[in-house]
């Protein structure tokens, strides 16, 4: 059996009186792409921040790779922080700042490390998302997918054994996107890394996932191998993997 990274166990989430998690159950396993996804408003986003630690645990159990984040004291949590990579969703890089001076920001903060060995490690890091060239670049200067890939090389640069992304191919174009769907699955062979990806883009859930969790109106509606999914009778599984032919 495969170890689990990610146990959530019966999360409840609720704002300003509004549920948005209805007490939702789910594993994700190691060495294995993850894709929790849904329609747009389903929950999904609100899963990834309760398992990245932006949002508390208000009611449940919430464990990430053996640190239970509903529980754990701030010591901890603050070493579970330096185990885990995040692509947030856009790339969500420092625009005042070079694409560089982004991926080196974990280093500083988190390693004594000196700054020779910072700038090989940086260097390291873009090779491996394709990067090589785009160092000394600002974040305006990068197209879409550039964004992406430099927003990866810093979740990956303290070599996080789990990755979770936010919506990563939201609004890319469809060469670049396969193009992105590709980089996740050779960083995966690569570096044995396990990955949890918010995603609501078809395309890219087929060549990527694993495993999925389907998320429909704060509850998990299934949860298992993609194949299995396609073939489910339920409804809201039906809309979102075999849509109806739009009518001219």
């Amino acid at each position: 059996m495969a170890e689990p990274v990610v146990t959530v166990r019966n999360l409840h989430a609720a704002f300003e009186d509004r549920t948005v998690l209805s007490g939702i159950s789910f594993t994700a396993y190691r060495d294995q792409i993850t894709v929790i996804m849904g329609a747009s408003g389903s929950g999904k986003t609100t899963i990834l921040k309760h398992l990245i630690g932006l949002y508390p645990v208000q009611q449940g159990e919430v464990e990430v790779l053996g640190c239970p984040l509903h529980s754990a004291d701030q010591e901890r949590l603050s070493d579970f922080y330096r185990r885990i990579g995040v692509l947030f969703q856009n790339g969500a890089l420092l625009n005042s700042i070079t694409v560089g001076e982004n991926v080196s920001i974990p280093l500083e903060q988190n390693t004594s490390l000196p700054r020779p060995i910072i700038d090989l490690l940086v260097d390291y890091k873009l090779k491996q998302v394709h990067l090589d060239h785009a160092r000394h670049l600002m974040p305006y200067q990068l197209s879409g997918g550039m964004h992406r890939r430099a927003g990866l090389a810093r979740a990956l640069a303290l070599d996080p054994p789990l990755l979770f992304c936010d919506e990563p191919s939201s609004g890319l174009d469809p060469v670049t996107l396969a193009g992105l769907d590709q980089l996740f699955l050779a960083l995966k062979k690569q570096l044995n890394m396990s990955m949890v990806i918010v995603s609501h883009v078809l395309e890219s859930v087929r060549r990527i996932a694993d495993r999925v969790v389907f998320v429909h109106e704060g509850q998990i509606l299934f949860e298992g191998a993609l194949d299995e999914a396609e073939r489910s009778s339920l409804e809201p599984l039906q809309r979102f993997f075999h849509p109806p032919l739009q009518s001219s």
